[in-house]
């Protein structure tokens, strides 16, 4: 298993995220990149994303996420149902 650290102070540093049909709504609040808290649960969505497209998705860590362990989700809804389906990281990200 990788481990990816990262260190708050550099929160300014984008992070990239390159898989197929990356892309998702930004207008709908189910949608987007979510760090998950793996202790208590705390989800803290993404808001700044400077690229958003189908393979690549760019975006900054979310200012005040405390430091922890966080599973990384992207969210997408499909079909004409806009059922939302996940994609998650399979490292842990531990944020200092």
């Amino acid at each position: 298993m990788c481990i990816l650290t990262i260190f708050l102070q550099f929160f300014a540093l984008p992070l990239s995220v390159l898989r197929d049909e990356l892309k998702f709504n930004k207008e709908n609040k189910q949608e987007g990149i979510f760090f998950i808290n793996e202790i208590d649960a705390v989800t803290t969505k993404v808001t700044v994303i400077s690229i958003p497209t189908e393979g690549k998705l760019m975006f900054q860590i979310p200012v005040g996420l405390t430091a922890g362990k966080y599973r990384l989700e992207v969210r997408k809804a499909y079909t004409n149902e806009k059922i939302i389906r996940l994609g998650v990281l399979s490292d842990i990200l531990f944020v200092r």
